[in-house]
């Protein structure tokens, strides 16, 4: 039979503690970052203005395409903030559908990013942590976005936001292509 003397005792504890805790971890880093990707390359990142200006627009063409396309959404100035807000007119009622920016609109939104600390690997050693920075939320919104929110709801018919699109943006990314319908892979903004 084999015994262990107290201070072995201790030690196994410890370290069966430890070893419940670093998958404790592990799970709630997997949780916490599960819809997150992370920005390595600010050339291709949603944060970076650059990228994300492309073709900009003026506030009165979007809202005279929006208007054109279909007679019962108005765009108007939002009473306090520099945005438009859309709303759908039905029998004399507005209903609130969406909001836009109300100056130069950037063809992509531009995303602010958070910096968040991980673990620096998931070996089953710890070797430190790194921060890393994560699309947060979005600062500015872009017209494509604008655009795809009015198809999705069903307001704008997608074939003519193609040929606007066509006609006023840069080249469609993967996630364009996604959220119109036209790939089924998952869109990274």
């Amino acid at each position: 039979m084999l015994t262990l003397d107290t201070f072995r005792k201790q030690v196994h504890a410890q370290k069966s503690q430890i070893e419940k805790h670093r998958e404790e971890v592990k799970s709630w880093v997997l949780h916490e970052s599960r819809h997150a990707c992370y920005v390595r390359d600010w050339d291709s990142s949603v944060a970076n203005l650059t990228r994300q200006l492309g073709k900009p627009l003026q506030s009165f063409e979007l809202k005279g395409f929006i208007e054109r396309t279909n007679p019962k959404l108005k765009v108007e100035k939002h009473p306090f903030k520099d945005k438009q807000c859309i709303y759908w007119v039905n029998n004399g009622v507005k209903t609130f559908v969406a909001a836009c920016e109300n100056s130069l609109i950037p063809e992509w939104s531009v995303m602010g990013v958070e910096k968040k600390e991980r673990p620096a690997s998931f070996s089953g050693k710890f070797e430190g942590i790194s921060e890393e920075s994560i699309p947060w939320r979005e600062e500015k919104r872009g017209w494509r976005t604008t655009l795809a929110m009015l198809v999705t709801a069903g307001l704008l018919p997608w074939d003519k936001v193609e040929r606007f699109v066509a006609k006023h943006g840069t080249q469609d990314r993967q996630a364009w292509q996604t959220i119109m319908g036209k790939n089924s892979e998952e869109a990274v903004f």
